[in-house]
């Protein structure tokens, strides 16, 4: 039980860590894109494993369990997820919401047996899931900037307001920077027609 319990504690911290590296390179690339990236790090990681603890692939029990494969797509669907809520709800603001629908599904999982482990649902078990509800209720609604928010300056090299829009853009880098100048820059909604 001791060695479960410190996989839980470490897996649950992994999934915090992953959530924020999600959340930084999720700023430079699109949802799918970052997917496909994360599983390519995370197959490079678990090919070396299975290399260095010298054991195989188990080709045979992939073929005898082809739906086990549905889990990698589970996986790209969970990251292309989280780099979305990330964006709009936040760090701890997803996690919560993440984590609380977790435990919502895997009770529903648990009580009907799809497991493979029948554990009835008791009032004390009902009531831990109403308390769940409630606290992400309570982290996610709390966890939204104000609408004065300004976003945190990042310190890495932004490019210029003229490389992103292209050559088209009539936009200088300094219109760009002043929000007094920015509509009176803007190129007119007829010339994008």
């Amino acid at each position: 039980m001791r060695v479960a319990v410190l996989a839980g504690i470490a897996a649950g911290t992994l999934i915090a860590l992953q959530t924020a590296i999600i959340s930084a390179f999720g700023e430079r690339l699109p949802a799918f894109v970052l997917a496909t990236w994360v599983h390519v790090g995370g197959l490079a990681f678990a090919l070396a494993a299975v290399a260095l603890t010298r054991t195989s692939l188990q080709f045979s029990v992939v073929r005898a369990a082809p739906w086990g494969l549905l889990a990698g797509v589970a996986g790209v669907l969970l990251i292309t997820g989280i780099a979305v809520a990330v964006s709009g709800l936040g760090l701890a603001s997803t996690l919560a919401l993440v984590t609380g629908v977790q435990l919502l599904i895997a009770f529903a999982l648990e009580s009907s047996g799809v497991t493979g482990r029948l554990i009835a649902l008791d009032p004390v078990r009902i009531g831990g899931a109403a308390l769940i509800v409630a606290g992400v209720y309570v982290v996610v609604g709390r966890g939204r900037p104000p609408s004065d928010a300004r976003p945190v300056r990042s310190s890495r090299p932004q490019a210029s307001r003229a490389s992103i829009s292209g050559p088209q853009s009539s936009l200088s880098t300094s219109a760009a920077s002043s929000p007094r100048n920015l509509a009176a820059s803007a190129p007119s909604m007829s010339r994008w027609s």
